[in-house]
């Protein structure tokens, strides 16, 4: 982990409209998260740790405050450089890994790279060898309904990788999974950050998973306390 801020998020509010309510769940949040750093965000539910993510991960926009990524104000964007910011620097992973299921553990991997403008053969390659890293390499060309949760969970951490973004968003990873299988996920987010230096942030209810990041940021209604 670096002394350098990769994500400053400043005065950061989110409301929705509820009928003629107005409902604010996110309230001025501030805070920084160094590169290479791993972040768990923890709370109770319904307090908008979900909500944070996808704004930090610009699946939604503020409506009011920035998010800064490498200085650069995210939100500032029209939608297309958004869209190609977030294929090139962020990788999702979710509890429900929403893999397509009529194709390939390679091809839900090599999805983002050909979405990316890379031809089908290097992202084929790039696929094989991701997924071989993260011990799937006897499954490659198995459908991901053939494929056991945990297994299908790595299919969408690799999937999360194919870009090599520089940071890694995942909300409630082993929320899906047994214990078992659970830590195993545990173990390998922990490695991807050891070896590729990734800066990780995580939502989770999990106190195990929890105990694997640098910092641990927890949220109650609306705000990081």
């Amino acid at each position: 982990m670096s002394n350098e801020v990769l994500i400053s998020v400043q005065n950061l509010e989110k409301s929705f409209k509820t009928g003629k309510k107005t409902l604010k769940v996110l309230k001025n949040l501030n805070f920084g998260i160094m590169k290479g750093e791993m972040v768990a965000i923890m709370g109770p539910s319904g307090v908008g740790k979900s909500t944070l993510l996808h704004l930090m991960g610009t699946l939604d926009r503020p409506s009011t405050g920035k998010i800064l990524f490498n200085q650069t104000n995210l939100f500032e964007m029209n939608d297309r450089r958004l869209a190609d910011f977030r294929n090139k620097n962020i990788g999702f992973v979710f509890q429900f890994h929403h893999l397509l299921p009529e194709f390939t553990a390679r091809e839900n991997v090599m999805m983002p790279l050909l979405i990316q403008g890379i031809k089908r053969k290097d992202a084929s390659e790039r696929a094989n060898t991701i997924l071989g890293d993260l011990e799937l390499g006897d499954r490659i060309s198995h459908k991901t309904g053939e494929l056991s949760g945990g297994e299908q969970q790595r299919v969408a951490i690799a999937r999360a990788l194919a870009n090599d973004p520089e940071v890694i968003l995942a909300d409630e990873p082993t929320g899906n999974l047994d214990q078992k299988t659970g830590e195993k996920v545990h173990h390998l987010l922990k490695e991807l950050k050891q070896a590729k230096n990734k800066t990780l942030v995580v939502v989770t209810h999990n106190n195990k998973l929890s105990d694997y990041m640098d910092r641990v940021l927890i949220m109650e209604d609306g705000k990081i306390l």
